[in-house]
């Protein structure tokens, strides 16, 4: 058993360094009105078994000789002499130090800034698989310490390589620079990608609109109804007019005097001849087959109601990684007994 390190180590537990961060130890000191620890316990921690210090007595006669650590009266308990700072400078009293090699042992790095004042804490950074990053926190015991080592740190070099130094607090700010900028390029990358998309969309769109302004209009399909009193539904309507035909969709908005008729075949002229005599209820309809301007506005609406569901279907599945919600329904985009509502289908 190596006494010297093994003072250390146990010298550490109680240090203001590790104190500030150990919950475990504080919550173990505070259960003894006096603030003393288990020597048994502290033998137990795999650092002090590494170091073969698991022999209660030994290990007590080590404490023994120390000048910050108090033993009870059976020595089979420690403690810290002195009261934990009120003020933490620990900040001030610690550099940071980068360009080590990833195979540098925290014993070697002890060793190399003890050359500079008594060090109380390392702290090697470490990658997600564990993996030394090859940078460190070296807290000092006095502020003095790390300013006079900050004064000279250009001259300061591990093996041939020149090391990086500085404070913790210029650390921090530059890693919280540097997180933001990456946050920032994030940003604007998702952004970027959101115009992209957006623009795709637009000329997406700008195409189809090209294309139906070329694309004939179906003849003898859709019937113009007018008459209505405002009491009808879409369900009236519909069985109203499938007797003369089957109907594709009707669109109707309740309360509106007036409504389209889809059929699934060119049969509109044959059904206003049939119809038109034909009472619905009490009312007498004025029916005519849609023509010329009229006609065009009204499939190119049908076909941009169409094409706005299939593309709120896609985005749907896409944003839900799977199977989208039910799409708008009926003719012109609206569903149920909105504008658009349907018949048989589309």
């Amino acid at each position: 058993m190596d006494e010297d390190k093994v003072l250390r180590q146990i010298e550490f537990y109680f240090s203001d360094s590790n104190l500030r961060r150990d919950k475990w130890m504080i919550t173990e000191i505070g259960k003894d009105e006096k603030g003393f620890v288990k020597l048994e316990l502290i033998c137990a921690f795999n650092k002090m078994k590494s170091l073969n210090a698991t022999d209660v007595s030994k290990v007590a006669e080590v404490v023994s000789k120390s000048s910050l650590l108090q033993l009870n009266e059976d020595k089979t308990m420690v403690k810290r002499i002195s009261e934990l700072p009120q003020y933490d400078d620990s900040d001030d009293r610690t550099i940071y130090a980068k360009r080590f090699p990833a195979d540098m042992s925290l014993d070697a790095l002890q060793e190399f800034w003890g050359a500079y004042g008594k060090v109380l804490l390392i702290t090697m950074r470490r990658n997600l698989d564990k993996s030394f990053k090859g940078s460190v926190l070296v807290e000092y015991e006095k502020v003095e310490e790390a300013k006079a080592l900050l004064d000279k740190k250009d001259e300061i070099k591990f093996k041939e390589d020149k090391l990086e130094i500085s404070t913790k607090k210029e650390w921090e700010n530059t890693k919280k620079d540097f997180k933001n900028s990456k946050e920032e390029e994030k940003k604007d990358k998702k952004r970027k990608a959101e115009d992209e998309a957006a623009e795709q969309k637009e000329q997406k769109r700008a195409k189809y609109l090209e294309e139906i302004a070329e694309r004939p209009v179906p003849e003898n399909e859709v019937i113009h109804v007018s008459g209505l009193d405002g009491t009808q539904t879409l369900t009236s309507l519909q069985e109203h007019f499938q007797k003369f035909g089957d109907v594709r969709f009707v669109e109707f908005t309740n309360g509106e005097t007036t409504c389209f008729i889809r059929y699934v075949n060119p049969i509109a002229n044959k059904v206003v001849e049939e119809a038109k005599d034909a009472k619905f209820g009490e009312l007498t309809l004025t029916l005519r087959v849609i023509e010329g301007d009229e006609a065009k506005e009204f499939w190119k609406n049908v076909w941009i109601a169409q094409y706005n569901r299939k593309e709120s279907k896609a985005e749907n599945q896409q944003n839900q990684g799977g199977r989208g919600g039910r799409g708008g329904r009926g003719g012109r985009g609206g569903r149920g007994r909105g504008r658009g509502g349907r018949g048989k289908g589309n």
